[in-house]
């Protein structure tokens, strides 16, 4: 396969280490047309530098290269006891291997997350930048980085999709806290530039304390209005940061992804969400999660969420909705025909609560993935409000309904029948 599709992909925690992967080598030679190679997670330390800059020097059609640390896999991601440095890779810290990496002309895309860099070695780094090199993705997230560093990325002139944050891997910000980028908010105006801002259109800014006091990023969002995805998750935005930023958000017409979770918004800041969601009617996955809207918080954002038809992924789980704002949760989702995974969990609906959005999950028809787990201070049995809406949910294959009591054995098999392709999560 690696010979036909030009792809080889050793990645997914396959644990080579150095001596797995010195054996590995002579097979890699070969592959001179290969166009993907992706060595993600495997150990591999900066004693082995040097054999992968080799083999790189044979692959002159090399276009995407992933060194770093891979994304949580699936089955993984209710685990706490995962940590992604345990199998990390530190192989970029190796100086003959990042001059080859950066000679590469046709490379269009490189991971080299969690390995450790540092800003030393990140400035020596760039110093190998090849001025015809072609690199549109650059991903750097948990390298111990610092604000100066940003500033060699200037010699990086085509990059379009910047990933700085711990967002894209989906880590939670405490398994990786060691080794987070630390940006310094008030300077990050005047690293507008150097990160391309302008430019980009998918930009990993989540976990860089961008809410702290005295921060100028308002003033660097207004620049970025190309952007397409855009994570600012785990910043502790809170509600003066989102006032700030509303405008030049709502400006960010091309956006289709946001993620905002874990930012502490509250009721109060809702109305600033409101303000830039009016103008972001094209979307098409948002993550609020997080955030302590309540009930009012809810009511404010609701007319906003209800004009977001094309949405396909929402996730508005850990708001306090309660009872109170299950109403306006349920006309919000009512509308939002095309969602293929919805994240409604740890809002404490309860059983009034589950009942007034039975209908408009009816309209749900191409969901994929429901995530309600904590919801349920019922015994579970007020689910059975849902049936006829999950019999509609063909497509259905994660169904997590965890609740704080046992389900009864009459509604686990009703719920069964109703959703027969779904994994379902009870407790």
């Amino acid at each position: 396969y690696s010979l036909i599709y030009g792809l080889m992909c050793l990645s997914s925690l396959n644990n080579l280490e150095d001596n797995g992967f010195a054996t590995l080598a002579g097979g890699l030679r070969l592959l001179c047309e290969l166009t993907t190679l992706d060595l993600s997670s495997n150990k591999l330390s900066i004693s082995s530098g040097s054999l992968l800059a080799d083999i790189l020097k044979g692959m002159p059609a090399i276009r995407n290269l992933f060194l770093g640390i891979t994304e949580l896999p699936r089955s993984c991601k209710d685990s706490s006891q995962w940590n992604p440095f345990d199998c990390n890779n530190t192989i970029v810290q190796a100086q003959e291997l990042a001059a080859v990496i950066f000679s590469l002309e046709t490379l269009l895309v490189l991971d080299i997350s969690g390995n450790k860099i540092g800003s030393e070695c990140f400035t020596d780094i760039l110093a190998s930048v090849n001025e015809q090199l072609s690199l549109e993705s650059l991903d750097i997230s948990c390298n111990s980085l610092k604000t100066g560093d940003l500033a060699q990325l200037s010699r990086l002139s085509k990059i379009r999709s910047l990933l700085l944050g711990r967002g894209s891997k989906g880590f939670s910000a405490e398994t990786i806290t060691e080794s987070l980028n630390i940006i310094e908010a008030r300077h990050f105006f005047e690293l507008r530039d150097s990160l391309h801002i302008a430019d980009a259109t998918h930009l990993d800014l989540s976990s860089l304390e961008l809410g702290t006091p005295g921060s100028n990023f308002a003033e660097a969002m207004s620049f970025m209005k190309n952007v397409v995805k855009l994570d600012l998750s785990g910043n502790n935005l809170g509600p003066d940061s989102i006032s700030s930023i509303s405008q030049p958000l709502g400006r960010m017409v091309r956006l289709e992804e946001l993620d905002l979770s874990f930012n502490k918004i509250g009721g109060s800041g809702a109305k600033g969400l409101a303000e830039a969601f009016g103008f972001l009617q094209d979307m098409t996955s948002l993550n609020i999660g997080d955030n302590d809207l309540g009930p009012a918080g809810m009511l404010e954002i609701s007319a906003a969420l209800q004009s977001m038809t094309r949405m396909k992924h929402f996730n508005i789980s850990s708001n306090n909705i309660s009872i109170a704002g299950s109403t306006v949760l349920g006309s919000a989702i009512s509308r939002m025909a095309n969602l293929l995974s919805l994240n409604i969990s740890n809002n404490w609906l309860q059983q009034v609560g589950v009942t007034q959005i039975a209908a408009s999950l009816k309209s749900l028809v191409q969901l994929q993935h429901l995530n309600a787990r904590h919801n349920f201070a019922c015994s579970g049995d007020c689910v059975k409000e849902w049936l006829p809406a999950l019999q509609s949910m063909q497509f259905l294959t994660m169904l997590d309904l965890g609740a704080v009591r046992e389900y009864s054995s009459h509604t686990k098999d009703q719920i069964s029948l109703a959703a027969p392709s779904a994994r379902i999560i009870w407790k």
